[in-house]
């Protein structure tokens, strides 16, 4: 790894929609983070388990949210494993920060009054619709986490914890395990 590949790097992650891009080595080493200046110390990811994954596979994996280890933020990762005569070599992975997911989700015409989340495969809020204080980064309500654990989509109603009726759904990705979820109390659906 050298000066120019964080160059091209960088030049690359200008055209996405990711917070970084990270090489790792399969211990987890990160080689280059174009987070951090070339040639400073870089850590060991703090998400083996998605490292693991992606060598047992050999395919790409998303991670659940994590705290990134080069920038303290919570992360969203995906790394692809870079195989070289049969045997991954190294691992190539994009980072998103928390608070690009709520970005995502702010730009989308969700109509008032219902709140959206995106949920990692543990049920753990990486981004709301609104101001989530600190809501980021914590599960769920166990209600809701109890009632979407039965398939990978479905609505049903619920009391939120307030005493509000509310209407609530979800749709979980059969490909990350990620789940999109939303809500809104009765007395706005009535409207609908």
């Amino acid at each position: 790894v050298c000066s120019s590949d964080l160059d091209e790097a960088k030049a690359l992650l200008a055209t996405q929609s990711a917070s970084n891009l990270v090489v790792h080595d399969p211990t987890g080493q990160q080689l280059l983070n174009t987070i951090r200046p070339y040639g400073s110390p870089l850590p060991r990811e703090s998400d083996m388990a998605m490292i693991e994954r992606a060598i047992e596979t050999g395919k790409p994996v998303v991670s659940d949210l994590f705290v990134g280890p080069a920038t303290g933020k919570l992360v969203v990762g995906n790394t692809v494993p870079v195989i070289v005569d049969g045997e991954v070599k190294y691992l190539v992975g994009m980072g998103m920060f928390s608070e690009r997911l709520g970005e995502v989700l702010k730009r989308q015409k969700i109509p008032d009054g219902w709140v959206v989340a995106i949920l990692d495969r543990t049920g753990t809020v990486g981004a709301l619709n609104w101001d989530p204080g600190d809501v980021i980064g914590k599960k769920a309500p166990a209600r809701f986490l109890e009632r979407s654990s039965h398939g990978d989509e479905g609505a049903f109603e619920g009391v939120a914890p307030r005493g509000l009726s509310v209407l609530a759904g979800f749709s979980r990705s059969p490909r990350t395990g990620w789940m999109i979820a939303f809500a809104r109390s009765e007395e706005h659906t009535s409207e609908l």
